[in-house]
């Protein structure tokens, strides 16, 4: 597994532009590390619960209509409607997620790549059944 994380930075508005600051995650799987996650179905695990980022309007992300989120869940996948980084995501391609300030970009991606680590080792721990054993205590 390989990781690359950038920061970058946009502004957003026509008039009052305000500066949000985002994590972008690139992970390149292994194509043995991609076959037990695909035999393991491990594809719907999610790394980082994330609420809406600083770049959306979370009040009209959550008033969008129920056909508008049945054809983003068919169009971009079933993990599309939520912001959560899952593994799905970051098969599909770099993963970008604002924040208001620096400060919220380091801590994300400090608990980004503790998670990242949890998540190599889930995915070897998942790569063969665990052997019989026999003791006594």
């Amino acid at each position: 597994m390989k990781v690359a994380i950038q920061n970058i930075s946009k502004k957003k508005g026509l008039v009052f532009k305000k500066e949000f600051f985002g994590v972008v995650t690139t992970v390149t799987f292994t194509e043995e590390e991609k076959a037990i996650i695909k035999a393991r179905n491990l594809t719907s695990m999610i790394i980082i619960e994330r609420d809406v980022p600083a770049d959306q309007d979370e009040e009209k992300h959550a008033n969008r209509g129920i056909a508008t989120r049945v054809v983003t869940g068919l169009i971009k996948g079933a993990d599309a409607n939520n912001f959560h980084l899952s593994v799905t995501k970051l098969l599909k391609g770099p993963d970008t997620y604002f924040f208001n300030d620096l400060a919220q970009t380091k801590g994300y991606t400090e608990k980004l790549k503790e998670r990242l680590a949890d998540l190599k080792g889930y995915i070897e721990a998942n790569e063969e059944a665990g052997k019989d054993e026999s003791f006594e205590l």
